[in-house]
């Protein structure tokens, strides 16, 4: 989808949407980012569900809300619409980064330090 977006997006709004609209393609790449990385964690939710660590997800969720709430107001100011897209971006990847630690710390995958012994 990635691939497709990159090359043929800009004239698939034109054929879709019109020529009005071309200038959210950028925005739509920006998104596609979003996509892709909230796309890791629907591996990760069922690992961190059956390990018994769901706060793993509450909190990723939680901090991905307040996140994009907190980010939204002043890069929407600045950026206008490309700025609600990087605050979903940046919330995402966030939540991403907290449900991995989560699912990595379940499976013993080294994330801590080694134990002496």
């Amino acid at each position: 989808a990635l691939i497709v977006l990159v090359f043929i997006g800009k004239p698939l709004i034109t054929i879709v949407a019109g020529a009005d609209y071309t200038h959210a393609y950028g925005t739509m790449l920006i998104l596609v980012l979003n996509i892709v990385m909230w796309s890791t964690t629907f591996t990760l939710y069922p690992l961190i569900m059956t390990s018994g660590q769901v706060r793993y997800i509450v909190y990723g969720r939680s901090v991905m809300f307040i996140t994009y709430v907190g980010l939204m107001f002043p890069l929407i100011q600045r950026y206008e619409i490309e700025g609600a897209a990087w605050a979903a971006v940046i919330s995402s990847g966030i939540a991403t980064v907290i449900s991995a630690y989560g699912a990595y710390k379940y499976a013993g995958l080294g994330l801590e330090k080694p134990k002496k012994a």
